[in-house]
């Protein structure tokens, strides 16, 4: 990068102020000082410039971001493009009359060129599209009968006697647990994986590296890579709806599901993904601020872990006297990068002299975890509990960065069940394996997605093999965003709603085009769904909608109201709509949509 902003400074002068090929000139200079950009402002954020996860929160927006963290940033990408601004219009003032004019076009054409050739992130572009593309495929992999063939969509039915508490922690990677780089720094969850099955070689593979792509990975067993176009994640049409995740398996299975996390839901689609996949109660931050009344007591990110522990163990007991089998995924926040947010109850918690920022956060963080699993434990919560802790990702740049690298960089993973032996794991991996490991942990599936079981050794060489192929895989994995095309829909009963084969819940809205392509919108409050009916109706789709009967009432009826009611129409006939109750049974096909048994307003 080094080399592409000097080369750019040295082509500055030597732009020419009249004739045709000025224009030609100045494109190339300020696309050679917007990817200057791209890569100086990823790299604040990756250490490694333009990655997948850079690219993601480009397509589907930061909303929900804790942007007061990063007004250092902001201050320096302004005076980074008004520095070269104010270089390019001042430029003839440069005066360069030892070159002569036929000079220096050829230095001009050697300086531009080469601003843009060794700028990564032109690199990493190009790199991506042909990738995507399969124009660059160095293996004698046939890799779309490879991801078919690699590609397991988990259908096994069990009973399963396991409940599952997911821990997720930000950025908190394996490394901080090495004596030798950071010693003490971690004990108490030294002292968890004392009694646990430990797996300490997950690597990093591409679409894993940020929140939302570690979820993703670990919970589907895939990569998250994203469809091309700007979207809000939180408002696409369901969030990798043709993947099959844990949550889908778990909530078959009868599962009462929980996420619950301090940051907002909205940002990177973290909401979405959990509504998309039968998570029946998701709490972000705004949800957990009016259940839990904490005022200002909030980072710029969200609620600090020492208050999303405490609730997540409250939710816990609670949970473990109910009779129904339940998971609860929960993510902490304290650790963000890159200097942390150390909760208030860890005032009297520093590492070493206190200095290292992010270090006092680990070290916090760890505290809080410490406490969190001796309550479950003192409190008897651990029976029929499997425990999973790991990390959601490996760090991003902070203020431990350099001391990070020192070590052999891996993600964490912890089960902490009784039924497994207590011992640690050297196979290789990546969080993509995480599900088929749970999963298999628990009784089901040792196969999840792309992910393998880590628990078997049967499973290396088609891990390794899976691990190469992963790139090339990009467009297969895209396609998952598709939604089916409209089948049927069943409804039984005022809560049991089944599109095609995937299990819904209401609010929803069904839109189908005239090709049969079906978008699916989730958990749309009343202005919404009015909204969305009058937006198919003017392009003349059918829908199918689940809502509150009083829907086209005032609110205040429409809130007070318990009962559901479907909601039909198709182009050139009247609106329809059928109040739910127990008994209610219907069948909605495509070949009789107009006509399905007594819909009546």
């Amino acid at each position: 990068m080094t080399v592409s902003l000097i080369t750019l400074l040295l082509s500055t002068p030597l732009i020419p102020k009249v004739g045709r090929s000025k224009y030609i000139y100045i494109l190339f200079y300020f696309l050679g000082i917007f990817l200057g950009s791209i890569h100086l402002i990823s790299n604040y954020f990756t250490g490694t410039g333009l990655t997948e996860s850079v690219i993601y929160h480009i397509q589907v927006g930061v909303g929900g971001a804790g942007f007061m963290e990063y007004v250092d940033l902001i201050v320096i990408s302004v005076l980074y493009f008004a520095f070269f601004i104010t270089l390019f219009f001042f430029r003839h003032r440069l005066r360069l009359s030892f070159l002569n004019n036929s000079t220096r076009p050829i230095l001009l054409w050697l300086f531009l060129p080469s601003g843009l050739i060794y700028n990564p992130s032109l690199n990493f572009i190009f790199d991506r599209i042909l990738k995507s593309t399969h124009v660059l495929n160095v293996s004698n992999i046939d890799h779309k009968a490879g991801f078919q063939s690699a590609y397991v969509v988990m259908d096994k039915k069990a009973k399963i006697k396991k409940n599952i508490l997911y821990l997720y922690l930000e950025s908190f990677e394996q490394t901080y647990l090495n004596n030798n780089i950071f010693p003490e720094l971690a004990p108490n969850l030294k002292e968890i994986k004392k009694s646990a099955t430990s797996f300490t070689n997950l690597v990093q593979v591409p679409g894993t590296g940020w929140t939302i792509a570690g979820m993703v990975a670990s919970q589907c067993g895939i990569p998250l890579f994203s469809p091309s176009g700007g979207n809000d994640a939180g408002a696409i049409d369901g969030f990798l709806p043709r993947a099959r995740c844990l949550g889908d398996v778990l909530s078959e299975q009868g599962y009462d599901l929980s996420f619950i996390g301090g940051a907002n839901l909205n940002f990177a689609g973290k909401g979405n993904f959990y509504q998309t996949h039968q998570f029946d109660n998701i709490l972000g931050k705004e949800e957990l601020t009016q259940k839990l009344a904490v005022g200002n007591y909030q980072s710029s990110w969200g609620l600090y872990d020492d208050t999303t522990l405490d609730y997540v163990l409250e939710s816990l007991e609670k949970k473990t006297n109910s009779k129904k089998p339940f998971g609860i995924f929960a993510l902490t926040l304290d650790t963000h990068h890159p200097n942390g947010h150390p909760s208030r109850s860890c005032q009297n918690i520093a590492y070493k002299d206190g200095k290292n920022p992010i270090l006092n956060s680990v070290a916090c963080t760890d505290h809080l975890v410490g406490k969190f699993m001796s309550n479950i434990m003192e409190r008897g919560l651990d029976k029929d509990l499997i425990i999973v802790i790991s990390s959601d990702h490996l760090s991003m740049q902070n203020s431990a960065s350099s001391l990070l690298e020192k070590g052999d960089r891996r993600n964490l993973f912890f089960i902490i069940d009784q039924s497994l032996p207590v011992r640690e794991i050297s196979t290789k991996g990546s969080m993509i394996d995480i599900a088929a490991t749970l999963s298999d942990a628990i009784g089901l599936s040792d196969q999840f997605g792309l992910g393998r079981s880590l628990l078997k050794t049967k499973f290396n060489k088609e891990r390794h093999k899976i691990a190469d192929s992963i790139s090339h895989w990009r467009q297969n994995i895209i396609k998952l965003w598709d939604f089916p095309l409209f089948k049927q829909l069943n409804v039984n009963g005022a809560e049991s709603f089944w599109l095609n084969d995937r299990k819904m819940k209401s609010p929803f809205i069904v839109q189908i085009e005239k090709n049969g392509k079906t978008s699916v919108k989730l958990g749309l409050g009343r202005e919404e769904m009015i909204s969305e009916m009058r937006k198919a109706e003017a392009r003349e789709e059918k829908y199918i909608a689940a809502s509150r009967c009083e829907l086209f009432n005032n609110k205040r009826r429409f809130k007070k109201d318990k009962e559901t009611c479907l909601f039909l129409k198709s182009p050139g006939h009247q609106l329809r709509k059928a109040k739910l109750s127990k008994d209610f049974k219907v069948s909605i096909k495509s070949e009789n949509f107009v006509r399905p048994l007594k819909l009546n307003l």
